[in-house]
């Protein structure tokens, strides 16, 4: 399946899931075709593949629902937004990030065994993955990037973040990468 035709799968089901918020009503899962999914933000949860090639949810706190269900206390107010809203603006995010170091969006996904498949937002030398979320743990999806890489493990981040977990710090460090805070409106990373 091509890449763009599974961005607006998932872009379909991103809205689908904004229209049932909207009413008032979340679907505990919606079904969609085995496909081999990329990991994609959103809101304070991930979709990650599987290692039995099963999509799921992975939650801010690392517990897992399936597919696009919701994960047990996702709370839109405390996460910044819908679930669209959150994807449009960490997208914009990326682009601006990735301008700013003259760096190409990643492709190529990384898989461990037992863990999973994700897909970095920039590879080269290590890894680096760009957030604008409110709170950052160490969901499955940095787990497999954290494995995944031989050299650093990078995290920028926007001046939103209020919180990052220990364990998602201590991957850094132990890779030798850093955590910076990139401002779209200044420009510089700190």
């Amino acid at each position: 399946m091509s890449g763009h035709l599974r961005q607006a799968i998932i872009g379909l089901v991103a809205l689908l899931l904004s229209f049932a918020s909207l009413a008032g009503t979340t679907p505990a899962a919606i079904v969609v075709p085995a496909i081999e999914w990329p990991v994609v933000n959103y809101d304070a949860h991930s979709v990650c593949v599987n290692s039995d090639s099963t999509p799921s949810a992975v939650d801010a706190a690392g517990g897992t629902a399936p597919f696009f269900g919701v994960p047990t206390g996702l709370d839109t107010a405390k996460s910044g937004g819908s679930i669209l809203e959150n994807s449009i603006r960490g997208n914009a995010f990326e682009a601006q990030v990735r301008e700013a170091l003259g760096a190409t969006k990643n492709t190529t996904p990384v898989t461990i065994p037992g863990l999973g498949t994700a897909i970095p937002d920039i590879m080269g030398v290590g890894i680096t993955e760009i957030k604008d979320v409110l709170r950052i743990s160490f969901a499955r999806q940095l787990r497999i990037e954290a494995a995944a890489t031989d050299g650093p493990l990078n995290l920028i981040v926007s001046p939103r973040n209020q919180y990052i977990s220990g364990p998602m710090r201590q991957a850094v460090e132990r890779s030798g990468g850093s955590i910076r805070v990139f401002d779209p409106g200044t420009g510089p990373f700190r």
